[in-house]
This record gives structure tokens, C-alpha cells and sequence, in this order.
């Protein structure tokens, strides 16, 4: 936490982050009373544009060559 007004900075907590595959699936936050756990999910999907629905119409309007498999 920081003080604007006295410039200075004060721990208010510590924790853990857990990485997988390069990206953070949980974060684990210890402040003096408690432990607060925050857990992650990621869309393992490759092309977030595949199940868009209409999105090919789009294409035909835009005129763009984008393919999407």
C-alpha cells in the first residue's frame, strides 16, 4: 500500500503466484488474518474467432481475406 501525503510504502500482504504453461493459474494473497486463493481458467482454444456466429458473413461485408479454420 503507498501514501501519497508521507510517500512511503507499507506491506499489507504477501502471497504466492502458481504459473502453468506461461500463464498465472492462481494467486494466493496471506495478509495477517487470512488467506484469499483466486484460481484462473483460460479458453484452451486456438483461434478465438472460430465459433463466432455470423462472423463469416462479416468477411463477405468487409471484403477481407481472412481465413478461418
Amino acid at each position: 500500500m503507498f501514501d501519497n501525503i508521507k510517500k512511503t510504502e507499507t506491506k499489507s500482504a504477501e502471497g504466492t503466484l502458481t504459473y502453468k504453461d506461461g500463464n498465472i493459474i492462481k494467486v494466493e494473497e496471506k495478509s495477517s488474518s487470512s488467506t484469499k486463493p483466486l484460481l484462473f481458467d483460460y479458453d484452451t482454444k486456438k483461434n478465438p474467432l472460430k465459433n463466432i456466429l455470423g462472423f463469416n458473413l462479416l468477411l463477405m461485408k468487409l471484403n477481407t481475406p481472412i481465413k478461418i479454420k
